[in-house]
């Protein structure tokens, strides 16, 4: 194969792969279709094209002991219905991974 039609079959894997997968699950998926390469070349190709693939790691949860060191009463007891607006808040956080890294998406229920 040629390395033209290499370059665009690899370029397509790692796009597909939304720039996730690195030379050897690219190697794998080419294999899988067919085309006769090895490693070795594929590796050079990315690293000639310029593609590496983007790590992200792991978001872990603090453990309950981290969380726990201030102690904080709870004031609520889980009973949310109050009398009139603006008595009981609550909020809820997430996080949203994106390319350029996370996010952190906080609302407010009055």
């Amino acid at each position: 194969m040629s390395n033209e039609k290499l370059s665009k079959k690899i370029k397509t894997e790692f796009f597909k792969a939304k720039q996730r997968y690195g030379a050897p699950k690219i190697h794998a998926q080419l294999l899988r279709q067919g085309e006769r390469c090895s490693l070795k070349r594929v590796q050079k190709m990315m690293r000639k094209l310029g593609l590496r693939s983007i790590i992200m790691k792991k978001w872990k949860a603090k453990s309950s002991e981290t969380a726990n060191e201030v102690n904080l009463p709870n004031l609520l007891k889980q009973d949310f219905s109050a009398p009139r607006l603006n008595q009981k808040w609550t909020t809820d956080i997430t996080y949203i991974h994106t390319q350029k890294g996370r996010l952190v998406l906080s609302i407010q229920h009055p």
